[in-house]
């Protein structure tokens, strides 16, 4: 593909900060339509619901966008993912791309 000929790696990151039947199928389909290519995906459930809307949410009654303690838990995931799929490589204590 165009992006790994480019040295480029692509990734998929779920911000999934509540359960229902949307985020379900959305799950499904992510997991089902990129598995073949060999796409790695993070899905921020496990990370997040755990922790409850009320939590993770700027105001589960308003405004559903993740907060401040959701992007911080979603921040640390995601450092966790790259490292574990050679996307992100520490240097000197400090994290930097991974070169193919």
């Amino acid at each position: 593909t165009d992006v790994q000929a480019s040295g480029a790696q692509f990734g998929v990151m779920l911000f999934r900060n509540r359960q229902g039947d949307d985020w379900t199928r959305l799950d499904s389909a992510l997991a089902t339509g990129l598995g073949d290519l060999n796409v790695p995906i993070l899905d921020l459930g496990p990370t997040l619901l755990p922790f409850g809307e009320r939590e993770t949410m700027v105001d589960p009654r308003f405004d559903t966008h993740p907060n401040d303690l959701a992007h911080r838990l979603a921040a640390e995931a995601l450092r966790k993912f790259l490292l574990e799929q050679g996307m992100l490589n520490m240097q000197g204590g400090q994290a930097a791309p991974s070169v193919p």
